[in-house]
Formats: structure tokens, sequence, C-alpha cells
């Protein structure tokens, strides 16, 4: 059996209305760097600095990403755990499910969090409370998610049987599946254009592709 596991990397304020305003804000261009092993998040600066290691709840952290007040959320094993931008750890909170993988915040500050076990993803209120369950039909495994500038969740899905994203609204719409020629790990949106950055699990390439799935480009890594 071959086990896969991704690193998240997180491009950090790429809306203003996700900037702090504390004095240890998030600022754009930093990094998130999730160390599934050491069970922490890694800050860096634009320049690869390490600037800050935050630690907390639980073991075989995956996901990172910020909420619209400015906070860091990650899950673990088991959960998830929130933090503010100088590393105190506001929240933990249990996960309904069988295995949580990346996170994503929407716009309203509600939580989605991809369910490895059962190929769902599950929506949480900001404090934890389980809101919608969103069944994806046709898909394996979800890994990586992203939201783009219209506030649609991207899931990446993990299975090299299936190749494909799944799209979700902030209301817990399924609104379809895009295949690709590869099989996704994780993904980002770009701020410039809303195209889509995935990293290929299988064959060690960074794609480049539209909002449908149609390739612009890629590289090796």
């Amino acid at each position: 059996m071959k086990i896969v596991l991704t690193i998240t990397i997180s491009l950090l304020a790429l809306r203003q209305g996700m900037v702090s305003t504390s004095a240890a804000a998030f600022e754009p261009g930093e990094i998130l760097l999730n160390n599934y092993f050491g069970n922490n998040v890694q800050r860096y600066s634009a320049a690869g600095i390490l600037e800050q290691t935050y630690t907390g709840a639980g073991s075989s952290w995956q996901g990172a990403s910020l909420t619209p007040d400015g906070n860091l959320v990650t899950t673990y094993v088991s959960g998830v755990n929130t933090f503010d931008p100088s590393g105190i750890q506001l929240n933990t909170w249990g996960f309904s499910g069988s295995g949580p993988a990346d996170l994503s915040v929407f716009a309203n500050g509600t939580i989605a969090v991809g369910d490895q076990g059962a190929n769902v993803v599950r929506i949480f209120s900001p404090l934890g409370v389980p809101l919608l369950t969103v069944f994806l039909p046709g898909f394996g495994h979800p890994l990586g998610s992203t939201i783009d500038a219209e506030n649609s969740l991207y899931v990446a899905g993990g299975n090299s049987n299936l190749n494909n994203l799944a799209k979700v609204s902030q209301d817990g719409i399924f609104l379809g599946t895009i295949h690709l020629a590869f099989t996704p790990g994780d993904l980002v949106v770009s701020p410039t254009d809303g195209t889509l950055w995935i990293s290929g699990i299988t064959d060690g390439f960074i794609h480049h592709v539209t909002t449908d799935g149609t390739p612009i480009g890629s590289f090796s890594t």
C-alpha cells in the first residue's frame, strides 16, 4: 500500500478582509508551511526567513488557512486548531468525520474541511458546530483545497484512478467535477487571474490550469 502525504503551503492575505489589525498580523506575501510530522505550522517571510512556529493540540497536522478576522486554522488527525497571529491557541474542536484533510475558510467565516475517509466536505461554524455535509459523487480521497474570488471551494481528489477536482459553493451545493490529466495534491488560486496552480502528487510537476481544467502549462519540481 502506498501512502501519499501532502504538505500544504498557503499564500497569505490575498484579500484585504483577511488581514488582522494586530501587531503580529499576517502580511501579504508571507507563507504558511504545514509540518505534518512535526505537528506544527511554520510561518515564513516572502524571503524564506522562519518568523514563527505554531504548536498546539493533536498530531499529524494538515492544511493551513486564514479566517476573515485574521486568525490561523489548521486540521490535525481528529480536529481543528485556531491560533491568533502571535501564536496563542484560541480554540480546538473535534472533527465529526473519519479523517480531516485540508481546510479552507469562506468569506462568511465558515470552515470547509475535506473528509478523507468519507469522500465528503464538511462545513462548520467558526467555533466548530457542524452545519453541512456535502457529498462529492464520482470523487475520491479529498486532499488540498482552496477558495476563489467568487467564494467557490475547489477540492483536490487524491485518488489516482479518478484525477479530479470537486467544486462546492459556500452554501454547500455541489457544483460539479473537473477532470484532470494528473492526480492533484494541493492547489491555490492565482490572485492575478483566478487560474489554478496544482501540485501533481504522482508526477512531480506543478500544473497551471484554468478553472475548468484546461492545461495552461507546468513545470517540474
